[in-house]
């Protein structure tokens, strides 16, 4: 556990280059707040008074994977840049170790945000949570935050094959923001999409969440969060299994040069 630790903490305090306060601040602190803001705003102005709701709950669930995304890919493309990922490759250490200790403390910038989207929606747009199940709506953000993380985790292997970071992050984002039913409700995508949103993290989690925040107790969505836990194990170990392969084949090449 104390290597754990260690590997955790180095990955962390090396890799994540938004630690510093105007990095973090604007990026873990003020961004989620000011997001679920606007949201709330466009619902309110450029669609309808009904729509305000969907829009605050489907920006509290993506506040989770916004930061998980931001902050895990870059460590990635840093080990990279950075001249590191060779001695990596070269070390003895499990590689599940290696792989799954890159999450670790981005977690807690998820749950930051987390609750500062709460806090935001509840003083400036006046989000009732007067029957909120805490319970349920805990376990539908735990369930968010396994699968964000995963799924970061697992995107972050495009970076090691030097794809430009900032561009993964932009696509990810985007498809999260419509595929999942944050802004877009699922049945009004075309037909043959909505079967794939439930391959992706925070659909199953954010629909829990909001039954959560609508008073349902945890044994009317244990199929949903369930279901997001399926999701994170998909995409942790897949995800474990392209990072193997991607060093086996840099391995194999001599090289880790991807690129014509």
């Amino acid at each position: 556990m104390e290597r754990l630790a260690t590997q955790t903490l180095l990955s962390y305090k090396g890799l994540f280059f938004w630690l510093h306060w105007p990095g973090y601040l604007s990026n873990v602190v003020a961004r989620p707040m000011l997001m679920v803001i606007m949201w709330a705003l466009l619902g309110r102005f450029a669609s309808s008074p009904e729509m305000v709701e969907r829009f605050i709950l489907g920006w509290i669930a993506l506040s989770i994977p916004e930061i998980l995304l931001g902050g895990i890919i870059q460590t990635f493309a840093y080990e990279r840049s950075l001249g590191v990922l060779p001695i990596v490759i070269a070390s003895p250490t499990s590689r599940a170790f290696l792989y799954y200790s890159r999450a670790g403390l981005h977690c807690v910038n998820g749950l930051t945000s987390f609750a500062l989207s709460v806090l935001a929606a509840v003083l400036f747009l006046g989000l009732d949570i007067g029957s909120a199940n805490w319970p349920t709506v805990l376990g539908a953000s735990a369930s968010l935050l396994v699968s964000g993380a995963a799924f970061s985790l697992f995107v972050g292997n495009i970076a090691l094959l030097r794809v430009n970071w900032t561009s993964v992050l932009s696509w990810t984002r985007s498809v999260l923001m419509v595929f999942t039913g944050a802004i877009i409700p699922i049945d009004l995508l075309p037909g043959p999409l909505q079967p794939l949103t439930g391959a992706l993290p925070v659909t199953h989690g954010l629909a829990a969440l909001r039954q959560g925040f609508a008073g349902a107790g945890a044994g009317a969505v244990g199929g949903e969060l369930a279901a997001e836990v399926a999701v994170a194990l998909a995409y942790g170990v897949v995800g474990l299994a392209l990072f193997v392969l991607f060093e086996r084949t840099a391995r194999d090449r001599g090289t880790l040069e991807y690129e014509a």
